[in-house]
């Protein structure tokens, strides 16, 4: 039987349970207070500080958990199942998926010390924004934004010695994850924790889609980022929303429905394998083109011309998206992207597409590439937007 040499797993604040070993720690410590299942710093105390204090007194006292643990974590309980299953190998590397609250990387911290002490392995930590369940929109794309950080821990590695386990966290992590992992075709394992310990491996059901059929959803998962109304739609678009429910949410409010893509179509809609059906198009003016002309810059426009486009759907507020230089107006703003070496891009998301109207290279202070006053820029550009010949990059971009 095959061994896990990789785990992913979703974890969640097992760990700070109250029947649980380090959780009755947690409890005794004044640095950190509870409310009902959640730890938070003490009054007056940073996270930095808490997260410290119980780090320090974990380390300081004995092993709580003896050498058949039990109720240490899910996570740390997963692992002891493989190996008592004779399923893990020696070595492992662990993914640990946690939400970034404070309770999330407080337990996320402890739980690598201990499976790297306990199962000789090398644990990396990959925090997700928490999901804001009061705000449907921001919920959804807190899903989202989950399954791509699944996909992204487990793209490349090979199904069968990767052990993929979404078990801790809120309870839709483990759906939604599952999801992910078996659209990329990865197994779920699963632990009956009560009694022995039961652990169950779920295969991975074929979850497939043409890449002609996403063609031709496309256009309508774009325009319901809008969340139109139902009656907005043509008779062929509400036929796709039918036909595919399981890529639509319609909710219904005052008498009117209205139409989005779910938390599994956004998942879709950012896979960089999918990037040239549902990511903006690409274009640059004829003096952008120009500045990036040469290899080495082509190079680096691609890369930081990705990153903007990322930066843009999953955190469009990021200061670095609006540089101060250029306050933003007409849709347009300025991108301070990389510093060495320096790429900085006047641009505008308009509608389904990234429109770059110029590049800098090097920064202001020389001379050569000296980026003129905002008004300067914004006369010309609508001097000349009208009759602009915009060169399409998006397959450079997408598919370099």
């Amino acid at each position: 039987m095959r061994k896990y040499q990789h785990a992913v797993i979703t974890a969640g604040t097992s760990l700070l349970a109250p029947s649980n070993a380090y959780g009755k720690l947690a409890r005794a410590l004044p640095q950190l207070r509870f409310a009902g299942p959640r730890a938070l710093p003490a009054e007056g105390l940073s996270p930095e500080q808490a997260t410290d204090a119980f780090v320090e007194a974990a380390s300081a006292s004995e092993r709580l958990h003896g050498p058949a643990p039990l109720q240490v974590s899910a996570e740390y309980s997963m692992l002891h199942a493989l190996r008592r299953n004779q399923r893990l190998a020696p070595h492992p590397t662990v993914t640990l998926i946690h939400t970034a609250t404070f309770d999330g990387a407080l337990a996320a911290r402890w739980v690598k010390v201990l499976i790297e002490e306990d199962f000789d392995a090398t644990v990396t930590l990959r925090p997700v924004e928490d999901f804001n369940v009061s705000d449907r929109a921001r919920l959804k794309q807190g899903i989202g934004a989950f399954m791509a950080a699944v996909a992204t821990a487990l793209d490349g590695r090979e199904p069968t010695s990767t052990c993929f386990a979404p078990i801790g966290g809120y309870k839709v992590m483990t759906s939604m994850g599952y999801l992910a992992g078996a659209w990329l075709g990865y197994p779920t394992a699963y632990l009956h924790e009560s009694g022995d310990q039961i652990l169950h491996e779920i295969p991975a059901v074929p979850i497939r889609l043409h890449e002609e059929e996403l063609a031709t959803l496309a256009p309508l998962l774009h325009k319901t980022n809008a969340v139109p109304r139902w009656s907005s739609l043509s008779d062929g678009e509400r036929d796709l929303v039918e036909r595919y429910r399981w890529l639509f949410d319609v909710e219904h409010l005052d008498d009117e429905a209205y139409v989005s893509a779910n938390p599994f179509a956004l998942f879709l809609m950012g896979r960089p394998d999918l990037r040239h059906l549902f990511a903006p198009k690409i274009l640059l003016s004829p003096d952008a083109a120009a500045r990036v002309a040469g290899a080495h810059a082509q190079g680096l426009a691609r890369r930081q011309l990705t990153t903007l486009l990322e930066r843009l759907l999953q955190h469009p507020s990021d200061a670095d998206l609006h540089h101060e230089w250029f306050p933003t107006r007409d849709g347009w703003s300025l991108y301070k992207g990389s510093i060495k070496p320096v790429f900085r891009a006047l641009y505008r998301l308009k509608g389904h597409r990234l429109e770059v109207a110029q590049v800098w290279l090097v920064h202001k202070t020389d001379t050569q590439y000296e980026p003129p006053q905002p008004e300067e820029v914004l006369s010309s550009l609508s001097a000349r937007l009208d009759t602009t010949r915009w060169e399409d990059w998006t397959e450079r971009v997408y598919r370099p």
